[in-house]
């Protein structure tokens, strides 16, 4: 009785999702946070070729005072791909980058301006440990000597930054923790941040910086200064290259009172949008005017007729058929026969403007080739219409699901690439230990490899902007706590016999540098296992460790020291701790076969 009862209740379920009004799939899709779109268009950054950038004998093609928007068009030498525009209004300074200075914590300054010129190497702008007083200062100098004056008193300096391994988001930016000042023969200017696209360098983006062209001399002789007054950095940057004039760029196109059509002067008349590719989120406003008595008129965009009287000017957009519907002269107001209409709309073509990296862009207004996208132009989606919402949902599904077990969770951690987690391990509570319900604990570590102190290699920022991300999607009622590793400072002084005809200062050399790269593996590489938690170091186990190397005979002497104190036998490491070699010259002596001392 009871499984005839459930298969009727499954029949009546079913029955009824295929028979669902469009509003009521819309509010069942909305539940799980889908709903329908017009297309998404792709996004990307187009930097300009490195001598418009670097080269103090190459001119750059643009005048003073050249300022791109939206109403530039910006295009690929490729004769089918679609067109993109500029997403903001940017000011091109006519200098060039010609000194990068970073100023580590310590005090320190370093010159990376050769390295940044070349674009190959990897570099740390802020220094390996950055906090409150680490800065980044660029200087710019060579500007055009044209007499034309910047008209606008309101745009934005674009200053690219290249992440390596990390690709251009298409997500929105967040409100920035960093700082910038702008130094000119005038003095100092604070200039506020419009938007980091890189989100504290963890990714290939843009600093958007609010100037005033009027006021600023930001075509002579100047300078700008970043850093974080709050000193909580999520990763140690890393950047490979740092440019001036890096235009981001969107795929959508803003159409002005297009023609659409004439009235007929019929109840419900529909007219068919010229243009496709209608973009009709919450971000992209439909608006419609037309003739009628006379006079030009816009029109209200509303869901339905219901509670629209004769002479409301209302119109409806269908969105799965493009199409502007208007009242029937009771429920809405109908069109006068021969009326004008003209609508205002954005329009893109979706996945499209997805287009392959390192292509030539020209930019409308500026001669020749300005330059290429580094990365690809990414994130373009087409339409997701109502009739796309089921499978959406099904998708979604699939992708978006809880943390539950502790696979899951460490999995989640290790996803936030831009956040450089190398390890995550949750820590279960031991046998008769007393934690609160509820409460999961989770180890994570980063791929901070850099000679500083280990406090440095998980910051608090770091740790949170984890837990801000993995939180979310715990189990009503569970609570996650980030625990960031206790390291253990390993010391190791070893004697090692070579095996004969070697070079035995070249062996040792070749271990030292092994052994300090690897930490005792710290960190999972290829080929290596990464050191597992609550495993004693013992002197047997590195003996054996040290002995794997080619051309090591067997191991003379071992002497293992933790936190500068030696052992005997061995480090227990119990709970969240992981050790942490620490190698000073002269630790590894490798001796030859026949030295007195290996006898």
């Amino acid at each position: 009785m009871l499984t005839e009862l459930v298969a009727w209740i499954a029949d009546a379920q079913i029955y009824s999702l295929g028979r669902d009004r469009r509003d009521e799939r819309r509010a069942y899709a909305r539940l799980m946070g889908i709903q329908s779109s017009g297309p998404i268009a792709a996004q990307g950054h187009l930097w300009p070729d490195r001598a418009l950038t670097f080269d103090p004998a190459r001119p750059v093609s643009w005048a003073r005072g050249t300022v791109v928007d939206a109403r530039n068009v910006c295009s690929v030498t490729r004769s089918d791909a679609p067109i993109f525009h500029p997403s903001a209004s940017l000011y091109l300074t006519t200098c060039k980058l010609s000194r990068l200075l970073a100023r580590a914590e310590e005090g320190t300054e370093t010159d990376l301006t050769r390295v940044n010129e070349h674009g190959a190497a990897e570099f740390r702008p802020f220094g390996v440990a950055p906090g409150r007083t680490a800065r980044l200062r660029l200087e710019f100098s060579g500007g055009s000597n044209g007499s034309t004056a910047p008209t606008s008193s309101r745009a934005q300096l674009a200053i690219g930054f290249e992440v390596p391994d990390a690709q251009s988001s298409a997500s929105a930016p967040r409100a920035s923790r960093l700082r910038a000042r702008l130094i000119d023969a005038q003095g100092s200017h604070d200039l506020t941040i419009a938007a980091d696209h890189t989100d504290m360098f963890t990714r290939t983006g843009v600093l958007l910086l609010d100037i005033d062209p009027r006021a600023m001399a930001v075509d002579d002789r100047f300078a700008l200064e970043i850093d974080c007054p709050s000193g909580r950095w999520l990763v140690t940057p890393r950047v490979t290259r740092i440019s001036p004039n890096v235009i981001p760029l969107l795929q959508s196109e803003h159409l002005e009172w297009l023609d659409v059509g004439l009235g007929h002067g019929v109840p419900d008349q529909e007219l068919k949008l010229p243009v496709p590719g209608l973009q009709f989120d919450e971000a992209h406003r439909v608006a419609v005017r037309a003739l009628d008595g006379g006079a030009w008129h816009e029109w209200e965009k509303v869901e339905d007729f219901e509670r629209s009287g004769p002479e409301d000017r209302h119109f409806h957009v269908d969105v799965d058929h493009a199409t502007l519907r208007f009242g029937n002269g009771f429920n809405g107001r109908a069109l006068e026969n021969g009326a004008p209409v003209q609508a205002t709309y954005d329009v893109s073509q979706g996945l499209k403007g997805n287009l392959a990296a390192s292509m030539l862009w020209t930019v409308s207004g500026i001669l020749g080739v300005y330059g290429t996208n580094i990365a690809t132009m990414s994130g373009g989606m087409d339409a997701q219409l109502d009739r796309d919402l089921q499978i959406a949902a099904r998708e979604t599904l699939k992708q978006s699901r809880p943390i539950v077990s502790s696979a899951d969770l460490e999995a989640a951690a290790l996803a936030c690439k831009d956040l450089r987690v190398s390890r995550a391990h949750e820590l279960l509570a031991p046998a008769g230990s007393r934690r609160v319900a509820g409460e999961r604990r989770l180890l994570v570590l980063s791929d901070h490899r850099d000679d500083v102190a280990p406090a440095a290699y998980e910051p608090d920022a770091w740790l949170q902007e984890i837990h801000s991300r993995l939180a979310p999607r715990l189990p009503a009622g569970q609570r996650l706590v980030m625990v960031r590793p206790r390291y253990v400072e390993i010391g190791l002084r070893a004697r090692l016999v070579a095996s004969p005809r070697l070079d035995v200062a070249e062996l040792a050399t070749q271990i030292s540098k092994y052994i300090a790269g690897q930490r005792f593996a710290l960190l999972p590489a290829s080929g290596i296992t990464a050191w597992q938690l609550g495993t004693a170091l013992t002197k047997v186990r590195v003996s054996a460790w040290l002995r794997k190397f080619a051309g090591i005979a067997r191991v003379l002497e071992l002497d293992l020291f933790a936190n500068g104190q030696p052992v005997n036998e061995g480090v227990d490491i119990q709970g969240a701790a992981l050790p942490l070699l620490r190698l000073s010259p002269g630790d590894i002596r490798v001796l030859r076969s026949d030295d007195p001392e290996a006898r």
